[in-house]
């Protein structure tokens, strides 16, 4: 009897371990996945907007996506040389539309559209001061609950977009939420 019980309880502390692994896991790809996602992905236009007037960024808008652009490509294309504008899409974005639709110009149905990296735009949304992300998507969570939580851990991360990788995973106090879940 005494070895039955011992192997059960190694056999459920097995699977509580595993269990909570799973969740690491999860949680470190939750990591990556907004690493990934500020290295590819366009940026949420509302999460910008906390700080900033639509007014201010505008001209920073993915043409296909109409989010923030990241990585900006500008959009070369003798076709739209008369607007008056800059045509710019994300690089993600463009990658993506550019293989869904035979190389197509994003604009117009038509090819040979020329596109080139836009360094002075990304400086300029790599210097955008914006607030930690998960703050941002913890807000929205909650707007969405209907209990109140009594004790909620903040995170007051306002810097540079530029510096927000580096917020994300060394200093976010939210990462750290994450870690006291598992337990």
């Amino acid at each position: 009897k005494f070895n039955s019980n011992f192997f059960l309880l190694k056999f459920r502390l097995s699977s509580i371990n595993k269990k909570k692994m799973k969740q690491a896991k999860e949680e470190n790809s939750k990591d990556e996945v907004i690493s990934f996602s500020l290295q590819h992905s366009c940026f949420n236009k509302d999460w910008i907007l906390r700080l900033y007037q639509q007014e201010q960024i505008k001209h920073f808008i993915c043409f296909i996506c109409k989010q923030i652009v990241n990585n900006p490509m500008e959009i070369n294309c003798p076709h739209h040389a008369n607007v008056n504008e800059m045509l710019i899409a994300g690089e993600h974005c463009l990658k993506l539309f550019l293989e869904n639709n035979d190389n197509s110009c994003p604009i117009q149905s038509h090819n040979n559209c020329q596109y080139s990296r836009n360094n002075n735009v990304r400086k300029y949304i790599d210097d955008l001061t914006v607030i930690c992300i998960r703050q941002f998507e913890q807000e929205l969570k909650m707007s969405y609950e209907t209990e109140e939580i009594s004790e909620i851990i903040k995170c007051n991360f306002k810097g540079k977009l530029k510096d927000l990788n580096n917020h994300l995973m060394n200093e976010c106090p939210l990462k750290l939420m994450n870690c006291w879940k598992l337990n």
